[in-house]
């Protein structure tokens, strides 16, 4: 059976950077697991009211929410710079999700063979504290809540990725027929 919280996200984040810091201050979690009582008190910079969303924070959002548990084969990239993770479509049945990431400091091309919807997180600069998805940089609604994280809808053919991206690729028509858990 599967419990869920209903916590709002910056408290999440809060915890979750609270516990890093406190494992990272030389407990072990496996030895002495970290006290909670110690995680409101570990550093005043983890205030709950001012966590930033950092972009690893949205690329694992769009894992959740595109990337399913099969792991399929990537196949051959077309550049050293490109790496490509293939997973079936969290779901939908026959679908692919496709991570892509440009290490490049280059733009690159793919060939896609079906239409999907494109999910590009980009930054201005590469060790930025924010984020942009498809152009529009993220951030959370006053009330915690996601902002709205649509796709780019994106035709079959060549696509060029941004230098220095990660893509996410939904791809519900991929005929895909590895079956997903």
């Amino acid at each position: 059976m599967r419990t869920t919280f209903n916590l709002p996200i910056r408290t999440i984040a809060f915890a979750a950077c609270a516990i890093s810091s406190v494992c990272a201050k030389g407990q072990s979690s496996e030895t002495d697991p970290p006290k909670l009582q110690r995680i409101w008190t570990v550093d005043e910079r983890f205030q709950s009211s001012n966590v930033e969303m950092r972009p690893n924070f949205w690329a694992a959002v769009l894992w959740r929410w595109l990337m399913g548990t099969t792991v399929l084969q990537p196949g051959t990239s077309p550049s050293p710079d490109l790496y490509h993770h293939p997973h079936c479509l969290r779901g939908v049945s026959g679908g692919v999700a496709l991570l892509v990431i440009n290490a490049s400091s280059r733009h690159q091309a793919m060939d896609i063979s079906k239409a999907s919807k494109r999910y590009t997180l980009s930054a201005q600069q590469l060790n930025s504290r924010s984020a942009q998805l498809n152009g529009r940089v993220l951030e959370l609604q006053p009330d915690d809540a996601l902002p709205a994280m649509n796709g780019a809808k994106a035709p079959s053919g060549r696509m060029t990725l941004n230098a220095q991206s990660i893509t996410f690729l939904a791809i519900p028509e991929a005929g895909n027929e590895a079956r997903s858990q």
